[in-house]
Parts: C-alpha cells; sequence; structure tokens
C-alpha cells in the first residue's frame, strides 16, 4: 500500500443537505466525574501542550471515552449510542489501541463504562472475555439487540483479527462466537459456492458490510496480509454469516486474493463480471430488498497488481447470487462530473472516492458524502461534496448546501433510528489554533 494513503482520514467540510439537516453537538454530563487533584492537573497540563501544543483538550475520564479513530459503534433501540475501542490516547496521555466499551444515555446524556480498562496499549491478546484492543472493526446489530463486532486491524500492517464477537446487552457481556485471536489468519478460498460448508474469512480489515432480510451479516472484500510476502492483499468475495446456524457461507467466487487477469476469454468473462479487490468501499443496502450496492473504494485492478482508488458501482442480487455492474471502469482515479447541479442526471458522476459517509433515506435514495481521493501531486486530498443516488432510476443528483465546520472522520459514524447520523471521536480541526485536536465529543446530523 502507498505511504500516503496510510493515514485513510476523511475530512469533510459538512454541508447543509437539502434536507434541511440540522448539526447539533450532544454535550456529555460530566457532573459526577472525579476532580483530579492540583498536582495531577498540573502533570495533565504539561502532558497535553507537549502532545498537542494545547491544554483545550479533552483526554477522557472516568466518566468518558478517551479522544480516539477507528472506533466501532452501535445505536440502540433507545438511540443510545455505544461505542467500542480504537487508538488514541487515554487519560494518562499514553498513545495506543483501546479494547473498552462505552455507553453513551441520550436521555440523561451520561457516559457508562461497560467493559474494558481505558488504557490504552499497543498490543494485547483477546481473551475469553472480551475483544483485543483494536481499529476499524466491523459492526451490525440483529434482530434481537444484540451487538456483532467482526475483525478491524492492530496498528500499523500486517495484524489483522479474523475474529467474531457478539455483545450480549441484556447481560453487558461479550461472546467469542467464531474464529481466534490468531493474527493475519489465511482464509480458505474454494473457488466454488458451497453452502453446507463452514469457512473462515481470514484476518482482514476494510470490508464492507450489509444485513439481508433474516439479519445475517453479508460481508464483501477488504484487506489483509500475504505472511509469505508481507505485502497487502485484496479481497473481492462476498460471504454470509448465518446467525441461525453460526456458520460462514460464501456467497460469491473469489480464485484468490488480488486476483489476476488471465489470457482466456472465459477467465477474463469471469472478473469483469464481479467487482475487484478492494477495502473501504461505500455501501448501501435496504432491509426489504434483495439487492446490496457497492461503490468504489481502495483496491486493485483487474490485474491484481496496481493500487487505487476506483471509481465503478456495482450491485448484488442475494438471490440470484449475481453481480451486475451499474456504472464506471475498472480505471484508478476516474474525476467527478456534474452535467446538472440539484438534479438529476445519467451524465452525474460521484468519481473515485473511499471512505465516504453513506446512509439510506426513509424514501430509500442513497447518500454519499465527502470522501477520500488523491491529488495531482499524489497526496490525499478529500470531497466536502453531497451526492444522492436514486436506486429505480440509476441516476446520480450532485447536492450542494452551505458548509459547517469540518472535523475528520475515521470510522465512528453510526446511523440511528431516528434518521440522524451520529459521529463519535475522530478529529476535529480548531478554528482559533488553526490545527486539528482528537476529539471524544458526539455531533448530531439530523436528516430529516
Amino acid at each position: 500500500m502507498k505511504k500516503t494513503l496510510t493515514l485513510f482520514s476523511l475530512l469533510i467540510s459538512f454541508s447543509a443537505l437539502s434536507q434541511k439537516g440540522e448539526w447539533e453537538l450532544l454535550k456529555a454530563d460530566r457532573s459526577r466525574e472525579k476532580v483530579p487533584d492540583k498536582q495531577k492537573l498540573d502533570s495533565l497540563k504539561t502532558i497535553k501542550k507537549r502532545l498537542f501544543g494545547s491544554e483545550d483538550i479533552d483526554l477522557g475520564s472516568d466518566a468518558a471515552p478517551s479522544p480516539r479513530k477507528g472506533s466501532t459503534g452501535w445505536t440502540d433501540a433507545e438511540e443510545n449510542l455505544y461505542v467500542f475501542g480504537g487508538a488514541g490516547h487515554d487519560a494518562e496521555g499514553q498513545f495506543g489501541l483501546f479494547d473498552d466499551l462505552w455507553k453513551f444515555n441520550r436521555k440523561t446524556a451520561v457516559w457508562t463504562k461497560l467493559n474494558g480498562d481505558g488504557n490504552s496499549k499497543l498490543s494485547k491478546k483477546a481473551t475469553s472475555l472480551q475483544p483485543s484492543p483494536r481499529v476499524g472493526g466491523l459492526s451490525w446489530t440483529d434482530k434481537n439487540g444484540d451487538f456483532w463486532l467482526f475483525g478491524g486491524s492492530s496498528l500499523g500492517r500486517m495484524a489483522f483479527f479474523e475474529d467474531l464477537w457478539r455483545f450480549d446487552t441484556k447481560k453487558n457481556v461479550w461472546v467469542l462466537e467464531s474464529g481466534t485471536e490468531e493474527l493475519n489468519k489465511a482464509g480458505k478460498w474454494s473457488g466454488k459456492f458451497d453452502e453446507k460448508r463452514s469457512s473462515p474469512l481470514g484476518g482482514r480489515s476494510g470490508s464492507s458490510s450489509w444485513t439481508d432480510k433474516e439479519g445475517n451479516l453479508i460481508i464483501f472484500g477488504g484487506s489483509g496480509s500475504d505472511a509469505e510476502s508481507g505485502k497487502d492483499i485484496f479481497f473481492n468475495d462476498l460471504w454470509k454469516f448465518d446467525i441461525t446456524k453460526r456458520t460462514w457461507i460464501q456467497l460469491s467466487t473469489n480464485l484468490e486474493p488480488n486476483e489476476k487477469l488471465r489470457k482466456d476469454n472465459e477467465q477474463l468473462q469471469q472478473l469483469i463480471s464481479r467487482p475487484s479487490g478492494r477495502r473501504d468501499a461505500l455501501a448501501w443496502g435496504i432491509a426489504t430488498s434483495d439487492k446490496i450496492w457497492l461503490y468504489g473504494g481502495y483496491g486493485s485492478d483487474i490485474n491484481g497488481n496496481n493500487r487505487g482508488i476506483l471509481a465503478d458501482m456495482w450491485s448484488y442480487d442475494l438471490t440470484e447470487r449475481k453481480w451486475e455492474k451499474i456504472s464506471g471502469t475498472f480505471l484508478f482515479s476516474m474525476e467527478s462530473m456534474i452535467e446538472k447541479l440539484n438534479f438529476e442526471d445519467s451524465l452525474n458522476y460521484p468519481g473515485f472516492r473511499t471512505r465516504a459517509v453513506t446512509w439510506v433515506d426513509t424514501e430509500g435514495f442513497f447518500w454519499l458524502m465527502g470522501g477520500q481521493n488523491i491529488s495531482s501531486q499524489q497526496m490525499l486530498a478529500t470531497n466536502t461534496d453531497t451526492w444522492r443516488f436514486n436506486p429505480k432510476s440509476r441516476m446520480w443528483k450532485p447536492v450542494i448546501g452551505n458548509l459547517k465546520p469540518g472535523i475528520v472522520i475515521e470510522n465512528g459514524f453510526y446511523q440511528s433510528r431516528e434518521n440522524s447520523l451520529l459521529f463519535f471521536g475522530n478529529t476535529e480541526y480548531k478554528t482559533d489554533a488553526e490545527r486539528k485536536l482528537p476529539s471524544n465529543n458526539i455531533w448530531k446530523l439530523q436528516l430529516k
């Protein structure tokens, strides 16, 4: 992976959407927080000044999680927010990964730590009681209201998890449902569809996910590490985790990671009939539909060699088990095009991007906000635009609104049941200091 792409942060100058979205900072009640003595406070000021050049930063406490990026989260039926893991500095100023699970009660505005010790660690193995510290884990909520966590990575390269955990929201305990604590475990790719075979995916991060009508988890692609070569590998396999049988089922064939183009026509036809291997692709899905949708991401072309950001869009029919290419090409760095602003048009196109904020509104439209691409100087660049996709007409509509202060998104955004987006942690730009600082704020964007 190119060095310039290891940041994988998303800077968004949020726009006020055509839905008249409103931004709100959800302030936590810290009245029950233990106040450190003067010596401790002076020590913390020194640490903050040394690390961030400013004392104006909240490092968390017994009453609030530390600022972090790359956390995994969920919302429950009461719209409470749950946050697990991530990377950042703890209340003592130490940098590392977190293994704590916090709950933010929306009615009382109080944070409660449910699990973990809240101290950051550079390395710690999982136990039978809870997942190990990590960033970028995949999350979803089942019909019983329990929270699920799959995979993710440790800091740096060559450290990908393949374990699947369930958090029992009634008992407030973690349960290991599949996999082990072994890092970079290789998956099993049969090249054939076999519903009776339970096969692990192997260690990976950056996969795209959906849930089907039965509440089963659907996972596409992601990236892992090749133990022999030490290089990143990109997957284009599609899997289902049967929540009743507790087994993995391969839905779409994948001959091998970093699938390469062959010379014969049959192999060529196979490769152009499904997405290439990638991570951090954008995903949409409707609970009542048998189709899932995929856009862009960072990965390989059909030759399996080059790396870059993609701009193709695909749909997969879960009943027919077939991919359909909607738009775009296999080429990297395809620029966006706006033929008609604020109108649907067949020529409108968001262009290449990865790690954008996505959601589905109450009318079934797909939304895309921001996203990361690469500038002409081969440096990370970000978009500040918002797009809406109509799955019926299959056309994009670019949306423009008033810009809001930017924050950097590295995971940590969740769509709630009340048709709003919640953003926890990540990094915020401080206009007075003209720099970005880690944050443990919660921002809410109301979508209606």
